[in-house]
């Protein structure tokens, strides 16, 4: 039976690599974190329109996904289109300037020299519900390079004293460690400050429910910046990629 041969170079003439990304994918990565930089900052509204409309909120994640997944090796002109979008929020809410603050921090190129992991920790247990919510999809985001043993405290405190999205601080907690295991021994170990009985209560339904329903917000929420970006990369053409690589 014939066999298919299969190149070991990519389209760029260049040898791949086991565990090397291919130059071609990083360039791909890179031209559609730009694209979706763009498609924000031409439909962004003044500052006086608020709140952020939910598709920008989604198109800021998604181009926080893409800085913290490729943005160690994006070009200067990279970070310079984020920090256009950074300008372009500037006078929102804080937390609207947050996702392309974290972008330009995990960015090889950050002009602004800004660093906002803490901000973003520090507030996982803000006492309005509606910013700990976008708070949280943000960690999400951005959940490999958070302070864990910081993190989960908060976040654990917040399935004690809160009303609104427990639930998604527990699936969010739950993403901070390897495993199912180490989460209960995590868990069964932190005393709350206060409200114990109702964080035993919510364990004890977590234990019952399964962690999975916890996570499942955020995995549907990533499916969607995910789709997005897809889209957009399938969507690029030759003269679309030398167009972006060549903007100043």
């Amino acid at each position: 039976m014939d066999q298919k041969t299969t190149s070991d170079t990519d389209p760029m003439g260049q040898v791949l690599r086991p565990g090397v990304l291919s130059p071609i994918c990083t360039r791909i990565a890179d031209v559609c974190l730009r694209k979706l930089c763009r498609k924000f900052l031409d439909q962004c509204p003044p500052p006086t329109v608020r709140p952020m409309p939910s598709e920008l909120d989604d198109l800021s994640l998604a181009c926080l996904l893409l800085g913290v997944e490729w943005g160690n090796s994006a070009p200067e002109k990279t970070s310079a289109d984020l920090a256009a979008c950074l300008d372009k929020v500037a006078g929102r809410f804080w937390g609207d300037l947050l996702p392309w603050q974290l972008a330009l921090e995990f960015c090889r190129h950050n002009p602004t020299g800004i660093y906002d992991l803490q901000t973003l920790t520090s507030n996982l247990d803000h006492h309005n519900s509606s910013i700990r919510l976008w708070m949280f999809d943000l960690a999400w985001c951005v959940r490999g390079r958070l302070n864990p043993v910081e993190a989960t405290a908060r976040l654990l405190q917040n399935v004690a004293a809160t009303l609104g999205y427990w639930d998604s601080a527990l699936g969010l907690c739950r993403s901070l460690v390897a495993t199912d295991e180490e989460f209960w021994g995590m868990a069964d170990k932190f005393h709350p400050k206060d409200f114990a009985e109702q964080y035993q209560d919510r364990i004890k339904l977590a234990r019952k429910d399964g962690l999975p329903v916890f996570q499942q917000r955020f995995e549907r929420m990533e499916l969607r910046l995910r789709r997005l970006v897809c889209q957009g990369a399938l969507a690029l053409t030759p003269d679309e990629i030398k167009t972006l690589e060549g903007a100043k």
